[in-house]
């Protein structure tokens, strides 16, 4: 219950991890997660197998496609980042 002395949190900015591949904002979440399911595994938030995985998998054969992979990835809130994980091949 929002109050005078207990008010309610400020909204996060929030934003996808990538802009489109015209270097565009992403506001559609339903378009996003259509890209994805272009990746041959790693869907969010749940796998094909049903298992549970918290993570996105982003390749240019993919996703990639749809989106600006030359402009990066990035947080997708404000915070600090307190982990990652990139391939090899990516470095």
């Amino acid at each position: 219950m929002t109050t005078q002395s207990n008010p309610e949190p400020p909204l996060i900015n929030f934003a996808f991890p990538f802009r489109d591949a015209k270097g565009k904002e992403i506001v559609d979440e339903h378009v996003f997660y259509e890209w994805l399911a272009d990746e041959e595994s790693g869907s969010f938030a749940v796998s094909s197998s049903g298992m549970w995985h918290g993570g996105i998998h982003v390749s240019a054969e993919g996703a990639g496609k749809h989106l600006d992979l030359p402009y990066g990835v990035r947080c997708i809130a404000a915070g600090e980042v307190i982990a990652y994980q990139t391939n090899r091949l990516a470095l």
